[in-house]
């Protein structure tokens, strides 16, 4: 089903392009080979060593008080407790560790007889655990992050070449990458990738304007509020946090660190990222890479 939707194709290439050298590369979904071969004792194998007490974590948001929500932890939980030796036992935490990629220098080309040549470029950044995530969000937010961003209205409101524009970033355990996608006529795929070099290089060398600044951190705290109006978000939000966060944050403190990115702060993430060289991939009408237009092939040098 992923080979239906060239988004996904196009996430999948990318990924293999901007992590290459690093197992995150690979896709998730794995393949027929690899799927086939997997045996009942490797799936329990699997299982065992991953779903285990010290790696649990449980969140209740809600209406509950915290004494009650334990006792009833305990009580669900008390038959494996007793099969399980828990002496000096504790929550295993977050991984921590740095990993390394070597991104491809040329653009990871799929072809598909397609309406859209559909483009995403970028570098790797930092992982979930980075001090400055809260910058490359404000950063990914004023580039692509909305219909006021800037790729928004360079590319598909001033000139009309694209009905799809963003930038995202990822995080994982020791990795993380900062992208930017746009879908589009192949005839325009040149322009659109010289409009997005020129953005990110704009962004590189002056940062973000003050009012640009102010606009993006009111979108990225009212979007945050908003998405944690229900008890079920607010329940995920611990848990997650819980899983892969080295420091706790409450919504406070997500709201005081988004409100705390200063303009220099964002130019000198901007200069840092996009000083190294820019992975591709591209999914449409080409046979290989020397069939991309030449401003593409420029953009990642």
């Amino acid at each position: 089903m992923r080979d239906d939707d060239p988004e996904d194709t196009l996430a999948d290439v990318f990924a293999a392009a901007v992590f290459a050298g690093h197992p995150i590369a690979s896709p998730v979904i794995g393949t027929v080979e690899s799927i086939s071969a997997m045996s009942r004792t490797q799936v329990a194998g699997y299982y065992h060593r991953r779903y285990s007490l010290d790696k649990m974590v449980v969140a209740v948001a809600g209406g509950v008080d915290h004494g009650d929500v334990l006792r009833w932890v305990r009580a669900a939980f008390r038959e494996r407790l007793a099969t399980v030796s828990t002496a000096g036992a504790s929550f295993a935490g977050p991984r921590t560790t740095r990993g390394r990629t070597s991104p491809l220098r040329r653009a990871a080309v799929v072809e598909r007889d397609t309406e859209q040549a559909h483009l995403c470029v970028g570098v790797p950044s930092g992982d979930r655990n980075d001090p400055d995530r809260t910058t490359l969000a404000v950063l990914s937010a004023a580039l692509g992050g909305g219909m006021s961003s800037r790729l928004f209205r360079s590319i598909r409101e001033e000139r009309g070449l694209a009905y799809s524009c963003y930038s995202a970033s990822s995080a994982y355990a020791d990795v993380g990458s900062f992208s930017v996608y746009a879908g589009c006529q192949p005839d325009h795929l040149g322009e659109v990738a010289k409009l997005i070099g020129q953005e990110l290089a704009l962004v590189a060398e002056s940062g973000l304007q003050t009012k640009e600044l102010a606009r993006v951190k009111g979108q990225l705290t009212g979007s945050l509020v908003l998405a944690l109006e229900d008890t079920e978000s607010r329940m995920s939000r611990i848990g997650k946090s819980l899983l892969v966060r080295k420091d706790f944050r409450s919504i406070e403190d997500e709201l005081a660190a988004i409100r705390a990115v200063s303009a220099a702060d964002v130019g000198a993430l901007a200069k840092r990222l996009l000083s190294r060289p820019l992975a591709a991939a591209v999914v449409g009408p080409y046979a290989s890479s020397e069939d991309l237009p030449a401003e593409l092939t420029q953009l990642i040098g």
